[in-house]
């Protein structure tokens, strides 16, 4: 059982010859007494600071506790955020590389559709080109043809002229008709014969001897 400074003071010793002063037996009494209310008051006083102590211990704890678990969640979440956007990353570059290669083909596509306009059309014109030089072929053949038609007949005309010569009057030179000369600028051949050579008339012409 704890001795309290009270039951120090109360204490009490029995007599005997040749004994202590019972008047500084009590005052060491009183000392220890006031010595030991000292250590008590002391004592309580220390014991609240570890208690304070110990509830600051026990909050710190508990705050590194929170720090930990919040640290660990921030790392999980930062961690939960990188996968995230990784994986997010992988959709959008897949499908931007999609979208691309669908852009890449439909302009293959219209480029390859231009280049088959552009062969027909090259192809049309060719054989344009060619069915022209063909019909100029043609024409000048045509052409020709009229010309050397021409010369014959001025030839023929002439032919005629020089076989009959009128005494007195010389006959008109012959000339193509207005018909004559419009197909000949249309560069096509006249459908009408040769000419006749004029005849010699009974009575204007003397026979030479």
């Amino acid at each position: 059982m704890p001795i309290t400074p009270l039951d120090i003071r109360k204490k009490t010793f029995s007599s005997q010859l040749r004994g202590l002063s019972v008047r500084e037996v009590k005052t060491f009494l009183e000392l220890v007494a006031k010595e030991m209310e000292e250590l008590r008051k002391e004592r309580g006083l220390l014991a609240e600071k570890v208690d304070e102590l110990a509830a600051r211990i026990e909050n710190y704890e508990r705050t590194e506790k929170l720090l930990k678990e919040t640290l660990v969640t921030a790392q999980q979440t930062s961690e939960q955020m990188k996968a995230a956007a990784s994986e997010q990353y992988k959709a959008l570059r897949s499908q931007a590389e999609h979208e691309a290669g669908d852009r890449i083909r439909k302009a293959e596509q219209e480029a390859e559709a231009v280049l088959q306009k552009a062969r027909e059309q090259l192809q049309r014109a060719t054989a344009d080109i060619r069915e022209l030089e063909t019909r100029q072929g043609s024409l000048l053949d045509q052409v020709e043809a009229v010309g050397h038609s021409c010369m014959m007949l001025v030839e023929s005309w002439k032919s005629g002229m020089r076989k009959a010569k009128p005494k007195s009057k010389p006959a008109p030179e012959p000339r193509a008709s207005s018909g004559q000369d419009m197909l000949l600028r249309l560069g096509q051949q006249p459908e009408t014969a040769e000419p006749d050579t004029p005849s010699e008339p009974e009575s204007e012409y003397v026979e030479e001897d």
